[in-house]
This record gives structure tokens, C-alpha cells and sequence, in this order.
């Protein structure tokens, strides 16, 4: 699927044309910058059925998990998968989703293997693409909450939560401090 044709960078177009805050919006533009299109094949075009069948005891894939089916899968073979977080596309809006790349091959183990989707029909776009081991140290820093790796390491980018916290504060003095008196440039 063409970047031109993806629906998420068409939404992700649309939300950096939206008024909101300055720091809101360089983090959408960003986002928009570091998003790939990419299309996601089968497993099962893969790995054989019994492949697929020790991939599943293994990894257990489940429903609503996708940061850990994603990091799981990418913890089994950490030489040959990488972790991936960004969207995929529901068939209405885009959704935070975690999938995976072997090589240079995107793959789904949770739309794919748990809910039985047609991976070849679903827009997917990569956002950010790690080592199961690095992934696994930064959710270890957040309570182990896996999934927002991106949006973690998108703040370290600009120097850490107390940095944003003081760049936050900045903004809302501002916004106070208009002439007219609102908030709403403020967080």
C-alpha cells in the first residue's frame, strides 16, 4: 500500500493541520516524519503448520495484547525479530498496535494469528523498530507496561520527562500570560 493511499498517514496528515499546543504538534509532525508504510504477509507464508503450531504454544498470542505478543515474539528469536510499534488500521480509524519484522518482512501475530485477519488487507505503518532487548530494558524503567516504547523514547529525545515537564511549564505561563487571558494554547 502506497504511502498516498495509507489511510494512518492520511489521519496523521490531518492531525498535524489541527490547532492544538506547540509541543502537541511538533510531536505529531514528528510522528508523522519517523511513520513507514509497510504491508504485513502471513505467517502462515512463513512458517510451516508445525511452525505455527510451536509459535503458538510458545507465545500464546491473546486478544488486546499486541505490545506483548509483539515483544514475546521478538524475545524468541532475538537475532532474527525486531519489535515494531505504530499503527494498524481497524477499517474506521487507527489504532496503537505492535507487530513485528523478520528481516524485511512485516508480520502480525496478534491480527494474523489470534483474530484470523487477512494481514495483506490491513494498513500498517511502523513507527519505531527495536531489538526485543531494548524494548524489554525501557518497560522494565515504566513498571514493565509494555506498549508507548515510541512515545518514551520520542520525550528521551528531548531530554527526558523533566525536560518536557519545564517545556510544559513554559507553554502554560505563555498561554497565561496572553493579553485575552485563555488556556488554550496550554496543555
Amino acid at each position: 500500500m502506497e504511502s498516498d493511499t495509507n489511510p494512518i498517514i492520511a489521519e496523521l496528515q490531518m492531525f498535524t493541520m489541527l490547532p492544538m499546543a506547540e509541543h502537541q504538534k511538533r510531536y505529531y509532525n514528528q510522528m508523522l516524519a519517523d511513520a513507514k508504510p509497510v504491508q504485513c504477509t502471513p505467517l502462515a507464508e512463513l512458517f510451516s503448520k508445525e511452525e505455527l503450531a510451536e509459535i503458538r504454544r510458545v507465545i500464546r498470542p491473546r486478544k488486546h495484547q499486541c505490545y506483548n505478543n509483539a515483544l514475546k515474539f521478538a524475545e524468541s528469536l532475538p537475532d532474527m525479530i525486531k519489535y515494531v510499534e505504530g499503527f494498524g488500521w481497524n477499517g474506521l480509524c487507527k489504532v496503537e498496535h505492535a507487530f513485528n519484522r523478520i528481516g524485511n518482512v512485516y508480520v502480525d501475530i496478534t491480527w494474523d494469528m489470534v483474530l484470523g485477519h487477512d494481514v495483506t488487507k490491513e494498513a500498517y505503518v511502523s513507527l519505531i523498530e527495536d531489538n526485543a532487548e531494548n524494548v524489554l530494558r525501557n518497560v522494565a524503567e515504566y513498571d514493565n507496561i509494555t506498549g508507548d516504547y515510541y512515545r518514551r523514547k520520542y520525550i528521551e529525545s528531548l531530554g527526558g520527562i523533566h525536560e518536557v515537564g519545564k517545556m510544559l511549564d513554559d507553554q502554560a505561563v505563555k498561554a497565561l500570560n496572553k493579553k485575552d487571558g485563555t488556556v488554550s494554547d496550554a496543555i
